[in-house]
């Protein structure tokens, strides 16, 4: 019997201390949770609502803290394999049809010069001349080029000085254009390094300015004008001026270039003027304009002591009046032009010139007529015609 009371109480004991543990269990904590861990939610526990409280609250997220490396920017590596080794993959795609390409253009290369080479090669070692397209690039940037040399004159050696003004030139390009710098300038074996040559000109500063600067340029910018309305006349004097100035530096290219631009505003004028039928053509300010500066610029032509250098001057500025006369004289300004002390003086070399200015446009039409409708291959008619005129005023 006591054997048996003391198992039971032993059994009695155990059973009482797992009831006391059990209890503890389900005690509540202190922030009024239960202690007891959530089931785990099963395959077959997914049709289920899900509870409260795993979903996590608003108030309860915070935020994300900054990263310590920037994530838009990748991080060199300190050392490489080798010099060689390519910081990037390349396409392998692109590169193989590149270097299909590359082969198919060296083989048709290779192709055409076996074909070529009796024609390419040259006995005398000599490298075959400049294709046509890039001489003419070269051409067309040599303006560009000289103007920029013209505002930057840098390693100037000839300094021109007129008047107030100081032109810095350089001898490599006036001296091949100007027969004045040929003959004025000392021989370069005559010079010492770095010395910049000393030229005095008792001439225009305007004229011989803009003479440098066409050798530069190539190009008359202050004598352009309206093609279309040619109703402003003010290049006309202003190109009697540089003419001047070029005959007095020798430029015979900016002469040829002057006379070029006088004879088409003839014909630009000739055709303005038979469109409008003298009608509205140009405003009487315009009309006053036009005549001063007709005036202008007969004065200057004719007041020059180059007789035989002003002829071809004279000649297209004749061209302008006779193309101007039939317009002018309905207007009383002309009256001014007749009377004026230029008119006075020179009245019988610009009636001279008027009438040669007639036979150079009755030339091309008489020779047609005795050629029987074909022209003659005698060479051009207005050189003949001012040859002409030049031999009757040098004797």
């Amino acid at each position: 019997m006591l054997i048996h009371g003391h198992e039971d109480n032993v059994h009695l004991h155990s059973w009482t201390r797992r009831l006391d543990k059990n209890l503890i269990m389900a005690r509540s904590s202190s922030c009024g949770r239960s202690r007891e861990k959530p089931p785990r939610e099963t395959s077959h526990d997914k049709n289920c609502p899900v509870r409260k409280h795993m979903i996590p609250s608003v108030e309860n997220l915070k935020p994300a803290s900054p990263p310590k490396t920037n994530p838009w920017t990748t991080k060199r590596p300190a050392t490489t394999l080798s010099p060689d080794w390519p910081s990037i993959t390349p396409d392998f795609a692109s590169i193989n049809s590149q270097s299909d390409r590359r082969d198919a253009s060296t083989a048709k290369r290779g192709a055409s010069t076996k074909h070529d080479t009796t024609g390419s090669c040259s006995t005398d070692g000599k490298a075959p001349e400049t294709s046509p397209p890039s001489r003419k690039a070269l051409q067309a940037a040599a303006p560009r080029a000289g103007k920029s040399l013209w505002l930057r004159p840098f390693g100037a050696d000839v300094f021109v000085r007129v008047g107030p003004e100081i032109y810095e030139v350089h001898r490599s390009i006036v001296e091949p254009q100007s027969t004045f710098f040929r003959q004025h300038l000392p021989p370069k074996k005559d010079l010492k390094e770095y010395i910049p040559i000393d030229v005095q000109l008792e001439l225009c500063p305007k004229a011989v300015g803009n003479t440098l600067r066409f050798m530069y340029t190539q190009t008359l910018e202050i004598c352009e004008y309206d093609r279309e309305s040619p109703r402003d006349l003010i290049h006309i004097p202003r190109s009697v001026l540089l003419y001047i100035g070029a005959t007095d530096l020798g430029v015979d290219a900016m002469k040829t270039k002057i006379l070029q631009i006088l004879q088409q505003t003839a014909k630009d004028l000739a055709a303005y003027l038979q469109a409008r039928k003298f009608v509205q053509a140009m405003s009487p300010q315009e009309v006053v304009e036009g005549v001063i500066h007709l005036r202008n610029a007969l004065e200057v032509a004719y007041s020059s002591e180059h007789l035989t250098d002003m002829l071809p001057l004279r000649i297209a500025l004749c061209q302008l009046l006779d193309t101007l006369l039939p317009f002018l004289i309905r207007h009383p300004i002309v009256i001014d032009l007749f009377s004026s002390s230029v008119w006075k003086k020179h009245a019988d070399a610009i009636s001279t010139d008027l009438l040669a200015v007639r036979n150079l446009e009755q030339e091309p039409a008489r020779n047609l007529e005795m050629s029987g409708g074909y022209p003659r291959d005698e060479g051009p008619s207005h050189e003949k015609a001012l040859s002409s005129c030049i031999e009757s005023y040098a004797s």
